[in-house]
């Protein structure tokens, strides 16, 4: 099997032609014709993610974040990407990377996420689009996710909820003493970094919005719009695309091709 062939698997289900204008998605790295045998998965390139590639002697990369957004001027060991790509192209590493694609994709990010909270009736939250897969079916792409809670419940109570469901030690929730007893009936999610959508989510009627990387004047926004918002991560809310791209993976590839996924982890550490 050839790294070709594995884009158009990962096509399937995260047409690159979703992505957002700004983004840089595809194949980074490498060559369409080089032979996979064995592919590492992880939400970011990071230096982990590189070296286990190549301890393992691994063909391909696949994440979920670009490692590469702009042009780059020079190659060199003097910048941790600089570093990465030698090493990727030293080993002859294919590199891969799916991000608002996926995000946007019928069954990718927000949809992952939605289902995993439970929510019934999810639908599009902002810029639906209707895309063609490869069977020729219609399926309906945007940013973000919105549906019900089969169980309505207080916002302090939905917070505890959310914790559960992405692994959080603690949550950042952006409301005030009285919206804590507010009760939650619509989500709406954004994994990832979601502050953009806030009014979004207002419009089609959310009582709250999970996401991650809201700042201090985002929060202040909320507040004073006297609309929940939950922080729960960029990579918590994220970390779904692991597990998921290695089932995937495993059913469409079969045992022709090794999977090792990289966990992922929070660059920062709570005190």
């Amino acid at each position: 099997m050839d790294c070709n062939t594995v884009i158009k698997q990962l096509n399937q289900i995260a047409p690159e032609r979703l992505a957002c204008e700004w983004d840089n998605v595809g194949l980074l790295l490498g060559e369409r014709t080089r032979k996979v045998k064995k592919i590492v998965i992880g939400l970011e390139l990071t230096d982990e993610v590189a070296e286990r590639a190549v301890l393992e002697n691994a063909d391909m990369i696949i994440t979920h974040h670009p490692m590469l957004f702009s042009a780059i001027k020079r190659i060199t060991d003097e910048t941790p990407n600089g570093r990465r790509i030698i090493k990727l192209l030293q080993n002859k590493i294919c590199y891969y990377a799916m991000h608002t694609n996926f995000d946007a994709s019928e069954k990718g990010m927000a949809y992952l996420a939605a289902e995993k909270l439970g929510l019934d009736c999810i639908e599009v939250l902002d810029e639906e689009v209707i895309y063609q897969d490869e069977t020729g079916k219609e399926c309906k792409a945007g940013i973000g996710r919105i549906g019900q809670l089969k169980h309505p419940m207080t916002l302090e109570q939905f917070a505890q909820f959310v914790k559960q469901i992405f692994g959080n030690k603690v949550l950042t929730i952006y409301a005030s003493k009285e919206q804590m007893y507010k009760m939650i009936h619509t989500v709406s999610i954004v994994p990832g970094s979601g502050k953009e959508y806030m009014d979004a989510s207002i419009k089609k009627g959310a009582d709250v919005l999970i996401t991650g990387d809201i700042n201090h004047h985002i929060g202040l926004d909320a507040m004073d719009l006297n609309f929940p918002v939950i922080d729960a991560g960029h990579y918590r809310t994220e970390q779904i695309f692991i597990a998921y791209m290695m089932e995937y993976l495993q059913k469409k590839l079969g045992d022709e091709v090794e999977l090792i996924a990289i966990p992922v982890r929070d660059p920062f550490q709570v005190v």
